[in-house]
């Protein structure tokens, strides 16, 4: 969709003045992630009418923030009817494809967009809905951005501040251009000096890690290997959108592959017939969940793998009792509840942040990693909402893996690794995985940066793939 030379104009600022004094919360701004230095004011207005949309766009950070609008139909009525209402004239519409358009100037990455934020309301109706919420938490006022609320889109007050008039448009936007926002935040790395399509693997984080850590390591070594390769933040988590941050929703994990997949499909560089999916620790658990379902990843590989809810299920070891945990879910719900009232959200550790003698190796190794400058990384926070625990707990990757996992899958683990049983379980499930390695002396942990052992398994990753790639559902 383009404009029309009869429909908006636009003015693009980059000074202070452009918008509404106290339109953009400073302390919002730091709180999200978000960086005022990218952003560029735009209004959008429409002649015939007298209509605009006053927007600031993040295209970086992906961010739009709703300014000041008059919307042309409004307009026109304040103007006793004179004039014409164009045909591109919501404010979902203009506001994505001023969106889109900004991106594709900056960086090339439309797919980005983490936070729609209506900066200055004065509409009547959404005030009063506001009003209502706010009194009903038994709220006297929402003073600053430290005293915000936040509601799950499953409560009846977000429901009732998506239907405002504020809202609507929001919604309208997600809605109608829902295919573009979702895929992954950071551009794909390519082959060095690729001529041509290339074969391409999705690479799936461990849980409570973010894609500038292990992920990355691997993406840019199977990338330097001849593949083009995407490493991701997971769904609420990272520099990745949803809310609330911090949950490990195993089904929205799945469904994160399926939109990298759906992502290097569009990509003109790459050969769609012949993507894989590499995964390490609970990655790999969500690699193989992912390719059993979706038979366009043609070859799965996994390092160090974690079934989560084995692991929440049975401890780290595998030998402890499922029926314990009754009482955990019961706990779980109380706090739920809490939250759903207004309380805090819980967050626990995903690794213990001060280990003991007690703490079994690979965990006490994941606290030296993620919590030290050794890979220690400001999005990786060492944090997942007690919301999770009942979604991890009833959640298992390899539920009739048997049945439906028929790609080429390789293996590798650690033969010290107290997590190896995840592996040999897979491997006894499907009848033998394709190419299984459990490598001597080495540990969980080892596969995140440890050279010795990261190197040789990129390479034996790289090998696999470009054996087996084109040859699942070969005629």
């Amino acid at each position: 969709m383009h404009l029309k030379a009869s429909g908006p104009t636009t003015r693009s600022s980059r000074d202070d003045d452009a918008i509404s004094d106290g339109a953009l919360d400073k302390t919002a701004y730091a709180s999200l992630g978000i960086h005022p230095a990218n952003d560029v004011c735009k209004k959008t207005s429409h002649r015939g009418s007298g209509g605009y949309y006053t927007n600031v766009y993040n295209t970086v950070d992906g961010v739009i923030v709703a300014d000041q609008l008059l919307i042309p139909s409004e307009s026109l009525k304040q103007d006793g009817g004179f004039g014409h209402v164009p045909d591109l004239a919501a404010w979902s519409d203009v506001t994505f494809l001023e969106y889109d358009s900004l991106a594709r100037q900056k960086n090339g990455n439309v797919r980005n967009l983490k936070y729609i934020i209506q900066a200055t309301i004065s509409n009547q109706e959404t005030l009063a809905v506001i009003n209502h919420i706010v009194f009903g938490m038994r709220r006297k006022q929402l003073l600053d951005w430290s005293k915000r609320m936040t509601f799950p889109l499953n409560t009846d007050e977000a429901k009732a501040l998506i239907g405002t008039p504020n809202g609507k448009g929001a919604a309208w936007l997600l809605i109608n251009h829902k295919d573009q926002p979702h895929q992954p935040r950071q551009p794909p790395l390519q082959p060095p000096n690729a001529s041509g399509k290339t074969p391409a693997l999705v690479i799936v984080h461990p849980g409570g890690g973010v894609k500038e850590q292990t992920a990355q390591t691997y993406a840019k070594k199977l990338a330097n290997s001849g593949f083009t390769t995407v490493a991701y933040d997971a769904s609420y988590q990272g520099a990745s959108g949803g809310e609330p941050h911090f949950l490990e929703d195993p089904n929205e994990r799945v469904s994160d592959v399926y939109a990298a997949v759906n992502y290097l499909q569009n990509l003109e560089t790459v050969e769609t017939d012949k993507i894989g999916v590499v995964g390490i620790c609970a990655g790999g658990g969500y690699a193989v969940a992912a390719a059993k379902g979706d038979h366009r990843l043609k070859a799965v590989a996994t390092l160090s793998m974690v079934n989560i809810g084995d692991s929440a299920r049975y401890g780290w070891y595998g030998d402890e009792d499922v029926s314990k945990h009754v009482d955990s879910l019961r706990g779980a719900a109380a706090q739920i509840t809490a939250e759903a009232k207004g309380s805090e959200r819980a967050a626990a550790p995903y690794v213990p942040p001060t280990p003991d003698d007690k703490t079994p190796r690979d965990l006490r190794e994941a606290c030296d990693y993620y919590l030290t400058p050794r890979a220690q990384y400001l999005r990786a926070e060492n944090k997942m909402l007690y919301l999770s625990f009942p979604r991890v707990l009833t959640f298992d990757a390899f539920e009739f893996a048997d049945v439906f996992l028929k790609q080429p899958v390789l293996l590798i683990a650690g033969e010290q690794a107290g997590s190896l049983w995840h592996t040999e379980k897979l491997d006894k499930l499907i009848g033998g995985a394709t190419k299984k390695s459990v490598v001597p002396d080495a540990a969980h942990m080892d596969f995140y940066d440890n050279e010795k052992y990261v190197g040789p398994a990129a390479e034996d990753v790289a090998g696999f793939m470009k054996e087996h790639l084109a040859q699942f559902n070969r005629p």
